[in-house]
């Protein structure tokens, strides 16, 4: 216990050599972290916790399950930032885990935003990439170009070889309950060509 209200206070200092270490150890304590207490426990009351390390070191920690709680209502009240040099990435991987949610991003109450740079991708692959939107409204799904006049929207299919004589296709545009609409600029073209071009009316209307 130090009581005298300076900076350094209590300070544990190696300053010997390039060998030396500080171990803090509790070999024996089982007392989990959850609650707030933990076998080994960093508790600043009133203040902040900082840790720093040299530029070329790593800060490594390793265990069971790591759980992070910001109780701050702020804004970046979790982040992860490289802000070093244009060599840097940050890379979140999950290796080992096979379910449909072995990475997961929600967002209960809020929205999920991802941007990048106007020159730079936006990469997605895998499996089956699937996009529903959950919310009864127009534009549920909108796929936007707005950057300017050289701007294309491209949907490609390049090796699959499904018909489309059975409703199906190897790209499809399917409404079960309403229509489909397409509008183009009045002085330009609609253009398509392929093998055959086979057109159904399914009501019983004229026009």
């Amino acid at each position: 216990t130090a009581n005298e209200d300076a900076a350094d206070c209590i300070k544990l200092h190696a300053d010997a050599g390039t060998s030396q270490t500080i171990t803090i150890v509790n070999d024996a304590g089982e007392v989990d972290g959850s609650d707030g207490a933990g076998s080994i426990l960093l508790d600043a009351t009133a203040g902040g916790i900082g840790l720093a390390w040299a530029d070329g070191k790593d800060l490594w920690a390793e265990g069971g399950r790591a759980v992070v709680t910001a109780n701050e209502d702020a804004a970046d009240c979790i982040k992860l930032h490289a802000d070093a040099g244009t060599s840097q990435t940050i890379t979140i991987v999950n290796d080992a885990g096979t379910s449909e949610s072995a990475i997961s991003l929600t967002s209960t109450a809020g929205g999920v935003d991802i941007n990048a740079a106007a020159d730079k991708d936006i990469d997605i692959s895998g499996g089956q990439v699937r996009l529903t939107g959950g919310h009864n409204t127009a534009k549920a799904i909108y796929l936007h170009a707005n950057a300017g006049t050289s701007e294309t929207i491209k949907i490609h299919s390049d090796l699959s070889e499904v018909d489309g004589a059975a409703s199906d296709g190897a790209i499809q545009l399917a409404a079960d309950a309403g229509g489909i609409g397409i509008q183009w600029a009045d002085d330009k073209d609609l253009w398509a060509e392929g093998g055959r071009a086979i057109i159904t009316a399914n009501e019983n209307a004229s026009d």
